[in-house]
Order: structure tokens, then C-alpha cells, then sequence
């Protein structure tokens, strides 16, 4: 009986990190990517500020949209950083 409970255990802690969906390197800059391809933002740059390029325009070497995508990264690191990172919508 003790072989079985370990047998499922050790299961059960295999298959819930197969459905782990957070990956702290990846899913923000992957959001912020997409966010940035759906939203105005290149426009914005383009019509309101004169950014010709939009969000592919170069800053100290990379687009605008890698600056924003690594920032959405970094906003995770460190983890007491990410602490912080949601509103309480019961704080005032």
C-alpha cells in the first residue's frame, strides 16, 4: 500500500507540472508581443508622434516593441518585484 500511495503521488506531481501554464520567461513577453501587434500603438507612433517606423522603430538598438515586451519580463524579476505587480481592489 505504501509503494502505491508514493507511485500515485509521484504521479500526481508529474502531471500537475505537464499542466503548469506559467512560465516566467516566456508567457509575459509573449502577451506584451501580441498586445503590442493588436493594439494602436504603431499608429499612435506614427500619426500622433512621427515615428515613421512605429513600433519597429530602433532605440539604442532594438524596436520599441522588444523594449516593451522585456520590460513586461523584467516587471517578474525580482519575484519580490512581482509582488507588487497587481492591484487589490480592496486596497483604497
Amino acid at each position: 500500500m505504501k509503494k502505491l500511495t508514493i507511485v500515485v503521488f509521484l504521479s500526481f506531481l508529474y502531471l500537475a507540472n505537464i499542466g503548469f501554464g506559467y512560465d516566467d520567461e516566456r508567457t509575459h513577453r509573449k502577451l506584451t508581443e501580441r498586445a503590442v501587434d493588436l493594439s494602436s500603438l504603431s499608429s499612435y507612433l506614427k500619426n500622433n508622434l512621427g515615428f515613421r517606423e512605429g513600433s519597429s522603430l530602433i532605440i539604442n538598438g532594438r524596436t520599441i516593441s522588444w523594449w516593451l515586451s522585456e520590460g513586461a519580463y523584467l516587471e517578474d524579476h525580482p519575484i519580490c518585484r512581482a509582488s507588487n505587480h497587481f492591484h487589490n481592489p480592496l486596497d483604497p
